[in-house]
């Protein structure tokens, strides 16, 4: 799912305004710039984000280059 930042203080990853993918992780997300779980830039709280673009986990795929 997608959100955007709204709390980038005392990260020097994240900036506040701008969006990124957001995996979830109990209370927190890992937080990417790509749509791939696995290239995220670490693990921060949920309430540094809003949410703009839920995704429905029954209907993604996940695609393998090999």
């Amino acid at each position: 799912m997608k959100a955007k930042c709204i709390n980038a203080s005392g990260s020097m990853v994240l900036e506040e305004g701008r969006e990124y993918f957001v995996f979830p992780a109990g209370a927190s997300y890992y937080v990417s710039r790509f749509d791939n779980e696995s290239s995220h830039m670490g693990c921060f709280q949920s309430k540094r984000f809003q949410v703009l673009e839920e995704v429905d986990s029954s209907h993604t795929e996940q695609l393998s280059l090999f």
